[in-house]
């Protein structure tokens, strides 16, 4: 089962459509729209995996496995500028500035969920690059 999150304000909805993905996405700004998170949960195996999006024009994604303390993947965009960073806001908490090419921007967000949602797993051939800590 598919499960959509957002937040502010808090909205679940169960198994969402492509037109839910899309809109939460493109509502993300990083002021008053700040994250949203696409779960798939197996309540027979009790697997339970995440991505997690965070952001506005630019977007901060992750991937969290099953039972991960972190995530293991993030999206990435070489082309983007080097010195440039982007001040992700995550409410409560403050912002967090990313270097650029850690973030991506919205469309590329929104292709890797629909994959997601489609296949179950993330894409072996898309932005996604293991997450590293230093």
């Amino acid at each position: 089962m598919l499960v959509l999150a957002t937040w502010p304000p808090m909205a679940i909805i169960t198994e969402p459509s492509k037109e839910h993905i899309k809109a939460a996405i493109h509502a993300l700004d990083n002021e008053t729209h700040l994250g949203l998170s696409l779960f798939q949960a197996d309540e027979k195996s009790e697997r339970e995996e995440r991505i997690v999006v965070m952001g506005g024009e630019r977007v901060y994604a992750a991937y969290w496995p099953t039972s991960a303390e972190e995530p293991s993947f993030y999206l990435r965009d070489n082309s983007a500028d080097t010195l440039a960073q982007v001040l992700i806001n995550y409410g409560d908490q403050g912002e967090l500035a990313y270097p650029a090419q850690e973030t991506v921007e919205q469309e590329i967000a929104l292709e890797e969920i629909l994959y997601f949602m489609r296949h179950r797993r993330i894409s072996a051939y898309g932005a996604w690059v293991p997450y590293e800590t230093t």
